[in-house]
């Protein structure tokens, strides 16, 4: 077993080396003792659009028939959503998914959040996140969205819903840059940043979707090599 008791016996400095030594294969890595967790810690790449794609039209289907969203809007303020996703994303992979834990049980839920997919980043059931922990999220920031925008909830919708895609995006991308064989020439870069961060340097690119705040926060390998 990789998650109980072994991983919490690991001070922070060997933790984090053993992290650094990745096991290249694919098939799924056992993590809990309990049947239940470890059943939806799994999850197949298709959920997530499957799930979310609907919702997300949904959310722009009421945003503009019951709040009367202008269509003019719209194109902005889901481009705004993109945005806010792309800022949320790499916030959430450079402070939280990349923490440096130093007691046990934070050891053990960083591995459980994170640390498994560096572990053995091929593992194709753990590469998107389980709709059982990502519905609470979806649903605080459907509402936090809504709220923001005060007395238009259409627009907070909207901008949700631009948000929505963007992890949709994401989760699905990031699947496929860790599937074997050649990417899609689209995707050659990003897949060639994200497995660097992998294999080379994981104090960088930790955007996903895209580098766009890496080029901001100076996080791209050649900029940190600069300086």
């Amino acid at each position: 077993m990789w998650w109980q008791p072994q991983v919490g016996k690991l001070d922070s400095a060997s933790y984090q080396a053993w992290l650094r030594s990745p096991i290249l294969s694919t098939e799924p890595l056992r993590m809990f003792d309990s049947w239940f967790l470890e059943t939806f810690s799994k999850t197949p790449w298709w959920t997530v659009p499957l799930l979310w794609v609907p919702f997300a039209g949904w959310t722009l289907w009421w945003a503009a028939a019951k709040q009367h969203t202008p269509p003019a809007l719209m194109p902005p303020l889901l481009a705004l959503g993109l945005l806010a996703w792309s800022l949320l994303e790499y916030t959430l992979h450079r402070f939280v998914f990349h923490a440096q834990p130093t007691r046990p049980l934070a050891i053990r839920l960083h591995y459980s959040l994170h640390g498994c997919h560096h572990k053995q980043p091929g593992d194709r059931l753990r590469l998107v996140f389980p709709p059982l922990f990502a519905a609470p999220l979806v649903a605080f920031f459907w509402r936090a969205c809504r709220v923001a925008m005060g007395g238009c909830p259409g627009l907070g919708a909207t901008v949700f819903a631009g948000m929505l895609l963007g992890y949709i995006y994401y989760d699905v991308g990031h699947f496929a840059m860790h599937r074997p064989g050649p990417a899609p020439k689209w995707m050659r870069r990003a897949r060639r940043m994200h497995l660097a961060h992998h294999f080379v340097d994981d104090q960088s690119s930790f955007g996903v979707s895209s580098d766009l705040m890496d080029v901001l926060f100076r996080t791209r390998p050649l900029q940190r090599r600069a300086m």
